[in-house]
């Protein structure tokens, strides 16, 4: 949960404020804060999370060449 607070924030399109996300879950402000401030402390277990997460969509993309994830805003080139 801490990563989809995270990419709410982090949007580089329509990012969102602590408050405006907090307001949208029905979460604590300092709830959020927190979630963003593990996620900038880059852990660990955020890493292996993400990692795994592209691997699963590249799998994805190898075996079905037209499928487009909804985080994709583009097909990536398979070479």
């Amino acid at each position: 949960m801490a990563r989809v607070l995270y990419g709410l924030f982090a949007n580089e399109e329509e990012p969102m404020s602590p408050a405006e996300i907090a307001a949208e879950y029905g979460l604590p402000v300092e709830a959020v804060q927190e979630a963003i401030a593990y996620c900038r402390s880059n852990p660990a277990e955020i890493r292996a999370d993400w990692e795994m997460e592209e691997a699963s969509i590249e799998e994805m993309v190898k075996r079905n060449p037209g499928y487009l994830h909804p985080s994709m805003t583009c097909p990536p080139s398979i070479g």
